[in-house]
């Protein structure tokens, strides 16, 4: 989601495609902790993807903020690695938001090799957040994805 210094300008769908605003969306993490409104960029923070955050006050601020553009009835999301693949924070009540990542991040080791074996697939349902479906597969047809790192020697 943009940050909130971007909000001003926001007010033609062209404003959208501007490369900052289309960065917020992508690096800018959902949480589901209600942040303070007043997340202003800064490149020094850029650096590292997750800096920023936004919680259900920064997005009920972005929705009034561009309600003249389009209304925000509800937030679909991707990049951030939930430990099931997917997550609905209930903070969210005004604006329902779905993180969906696909496979299942290893929450307890960080792990973005051990994978859950199942995928979380995102199903369209008209005027909701989109109905999740859980699909099983098999280890091998996982390999490849996330190659395991080679080990560096050091010496």
């Amino acid at each position: 989601m943009p940050l909130q210094d971007r909000w001003p300008l926001l007010k033609t769908m062209e404003a959208f495609h501007h490369q900052r605003c289309l960065g917020d969306f992508t690096w800018t993490r959902a949480t589901a902790y209600p942040s303070k409104l007043g997340w202003k960029y800064d490149p020094s923070k850029r650096a590292t993807s997750s800096t920023f955050e936004f919680g259900y006050k920064d997005l009920e601020g972005f929705s009034k903020a561009v309600e003249s553009v389009f209304p925000v009835k509800r937030l679909v999301r991707g990049h951030d690695h939930v430990e099931n693949g997917f997550e609905v924070p209930s903070a969210y009540k005004g604006i329902p938001v779905l993180t969906i990542n696909g496979f299942g991040f290893h929450y307890i080791d960080g792990s973005v090799v051990k994978y859950r074996p199942k995928l979380a697939l995102g199903v369209k349902v008209e005027g909701q957040l989109p109905r999740v479906e859980e699909v099983t597969y098999l280890p091998e047809e996982h390999a490849g994805v996330y190659p395991p790192k080679e080990q560096s020697s050091s010496g």
